[in-house]
């Protein structure tokens, strides 16, 4: 998704058309996130890196919803 939005960003930037689909993807990949979290076994270097990640992910679909109204 952030390649489509690069791509799409060298060409004028986003339409808001196409962010609601964009949000939704990058929702699925959060919730990707909560069940690798919810796996036994995670180390905590592990389970840092992936809520790290999943918290800039959260970030990122926060900054597009405001793009989007």
């Amino acid at each position: 998704n952030r390649t489509i939005m690069n791509v799409r960003g060298l060409f004028g930037g986003l339409e808001e058309s196409v962010l609601p689909g964009v949000i939704d993807g990058e929702e699925r990949n959060l919730a990707a996130y909560d069940d690798a979290l919810s796996e036994l076994g995670l180390t905590p270097d592990h389970r840092t890196l992936l809520l790290h990640h999943r918290e800039r992910l959260s970030a990122r679909i926060e900054e597009m919803r405001a793009d989007a109204r």
